[in-house]
């Protein structure tokens, strides 16, 4: 397995965050393929509102963004299924491993909003995996506009309206903690 993989570790200087490698992604196109760092998703650009004020957690949403832009590249195009598949399912993969490690990074505080952020995390997820769905003539994938919403709608609002939300919150409490030790 190449290190260089799209889906590659990450981790945060403290070591509490990890993602481990997709190797699925390695396919013959040079389209879902990654050969060193990975290019700001022309589609999906990283923006500066998007930013949660942790490193490791924002360099995981870009990411996202960057594989959400390789899948709207293939479907755009009209690549073959294995291509759009396994742009999707690395999409998938690193969906569900940043939710899971965002959640283990912000485990230590037992709150409901940690328990909402695990809902919506599922609810995001599900949705994801509703863009490609077994029809009668075989497996379907979404349109590029359908996608677009998703990560417009779902994915980027997540992070402007919650992960922000979520980490202030725990800041906050963190530091009410210092102040009163």
């Amino acid at each position: 397995m190449e290190e260089d993989s799209i889906c590659g570790k990450l981790s945060d200087p403290a070591g509490t965050i990890r993602m481990v490698s997709c190797p699925f992604l390695h396919t013959t196109s040079a389209a879902v393929r990654r050969r060193g760092p990975m290019q700001p998703s022309v589609r999906f650009p990283w923006k500066h509102e998007y930013t949660v004020g942790n490193e490791t957690i924002d360099e995981q949403h870009r990411t996202l963004l960057e594989l959400a832009g390789l899948l709207h590249m293939a479907v755009a195009a009209g690549q073959g299924y294995k291509i759009i598949q396994n742009a999707f399912a690395a999409l998938v993969k690193y969906t569900e491993e940043h939710f899971s490690a965002e959640e283990q990074f912000w485990s230590s505080t037992k709150s409901a909003i940690l328990d909402q952020h695990k809902r919506l995390h599922r609810d995001i997820t599900d949705e994801l995996l509703a863009l490609r769905f077994e029809g009668p003539y075989g497996v379907v994938f979404c349109t590029p506009n359908e996608l677009t919403n998703w990560v417009q709608h779902r994915l980027i609002a997540h992070f402007i309206e919650e992960d922000q939300r979520v980490y202030r919150s725990l800041n906050q409490g963190a530091k009410r903690k210092r102040t009163s030790a």
